[in-house]
């Protein structure tokens, strides 16, 4: 029902080294791997309070399609 891509279901790097372009490097490698493998999309899930994070990925170029929720009940 849609095209071919890549998800990366989370992404954290150590407070350590935030700002030292280690998050972009982990996503750049994940783009580099996507294409080869028949992605034309990159998707990322982010927690929906992590906004210093949210930040991160617009910077890098990444848009967020929706707001969502995501609900459980343990059975």
């Amino acid at each position: 029902y849609c095209e071919t891509f890549a998800n990366v279901l989370g992404l954290a790097v150590k407070s350590d080294y935030r700002r030292l372009s280690a998050g972009k490097a982990l996503m750049n490698e994940a783009e580099k791997w996507a294409k080869p493998n028949g992605a034309s999309t990159v998707r990322l899930n982010s927690g929906f309070t992590r906004t210093d994070a949210h930040g991160f990925y617009r910077a890098i170029g990444y848009d967020n399609e929706k707001n969502q929720i995501r609900f459980m009940k343990k059975i």
